[in-house]
């Protein structure tokens, strides 16, 4: 059985000076964080699906392979009480 370590997103303004240096620019944090990690939860997909553009442009910067994880409202994956 394999292990796959990630991070729940990328873009969190505390990890400005704690994760990312000071000089990477936050257009680059989501390559710079899939350097120390292989896979992402996608947070962005909670509240909607976005366009095809932005999973290309994800697929086209980050360090491949990545395993990214979307994420879905609760209401889709739990069931409801009786």
């Amino acid at each position: 059985m394999s292990v796959i370590v990630g991070t729940s997103g990328w873009q969190y303004a505390d990890w400005r000076f704690r994760h990312y240096a000071k000089r990477v620019p936050q257009r680059l944090w989501f390559e710079h964080v899939m350097r120390d990690f292989r896979t992402v939860e996608l947070n962005v997909t909670f509240c909607r699906l976005p366009k095809i553009e932005v999973f290309a442009g994800w697929r086209r910067h980050g360090p491949w392979p990545v395993t990214p994880v979307p994420t879905t409202r609760p209401d889709l994956t739990v069931e409801p009480p009786a």
